[in-house]
C-alpha cells in the first residue's frame, strides 16, 4: 500500500512499508520530506483524485549568501496525517526538511520525531564539520598535550617533541623562573 489520501476524513495516510528503516531494535524509520512532498503532488494531480483541495504547501531549499534554508512542507487546511499503527509501537524521524507534521498526526501507537532546524546542516561523510584551518588547529593542540617535553639545560630551552620523535611542534622557549609544576613561564627566545 503506498500513501494515500482519505477524501471523508481528510487523512493522509502513510503505511509503514512507505518509511525505511533506520534502526530494528528499537523499532526506528524515518520518511524524508521530498519523497513525502512528491507522493502528495502526484495524488493530488490524479484524474480520481480532482476533488481533492491540495494537502500541503512548499518551499524548495533555498540559499542566502552562505546559508541553505531547509525545505518545508506544511500540512494546510483540515489535513491530518496518519502513520500506519500496526499493533506495535515504532517511531518515525522526519528528515530533510521542516514540517509542521507533528502537529497534525493522528495520535496512535507511532512516534513523530520532526528534526526541524532553521539551516539545511549539511556535513560531508568521513568529515568532522571543522573548517580545514579549525581541524589543523585541533590537530596541532592535541599534538601539543601529547608531547614529550625536553629541558636543555646547557641552553636553557625547553622543547615540546611530537610524541616519540626529537621533531619541535613549536619554537623551543626559554624557560625562567622556577621548574616545578605550574610554576614555569614560558617566553619566546
Amino acid at each position: 500500500m503506498a500513501i494515500s489520501l482519505i477524501q471523508p476524513t481528510n487523512i493522509i495516510y502513510v503505511p509503514k512499508a512507505d518509511t525505511t528503516l533506520v534502526s530494528a531494535s528499537p523499532d526506528i524509520r524515518s520518511l524524508d520530506m521530498n519523497f513525502f512532498h512528491n507522493e502528495l503532488r502526484t495524488l493530488e494531480t490524479l484524474v480520481e483524485n480532482d476533488v481533492y483541495e491540495i494537502t500541503h504547501e512548499h518551499s524548495a531549499p533555498s540559499n542566502i549568501g552562505q546559508v541553505t534554508l531547509q525545505r518545508v512542507v506544511k500540512i494546510i487546511g483540515l489535513w491530518e496525517v496518519e502513520f500506519e499503527d500496526t499493533g506495535t509501537p515504532y517511531a518515525v524521524r522526519l528528515i530533510g526538511g521542516n514540517n509542521n507534521i507533528e502537529e497534525v498526526t493522528v495520535v496512535n501507537n507511532v512516534s513523530v520525531r520532526p528534526s526541524n532546524s532553521a539551516g539545511a546542516i549539511v556535513i560531508e561523510t568521513g568529515t568532522s564539520g571543522l573548517t580545514p584551518g579549525e581541524a589543523l588547529a585541533l590537530a596541532q593542540a592535541v599534538n601539543l598535550m601529547e608531547a614529550d617535553e625536553y629541558y636543555d639545560k646547557n641552553t636553557g630551552l625547553l622543547h615540546m617533541y611530537l610524541k616519540g620523535t626529537t621533531i619541535d611542534l613549536i619554537t623551543p622557549k626559554d624557560v625562567t623562573g622556577a621548574l616545578t609544576a605550574g610554576d614555569v613561564s614560558l617566553i619566546q627566545p
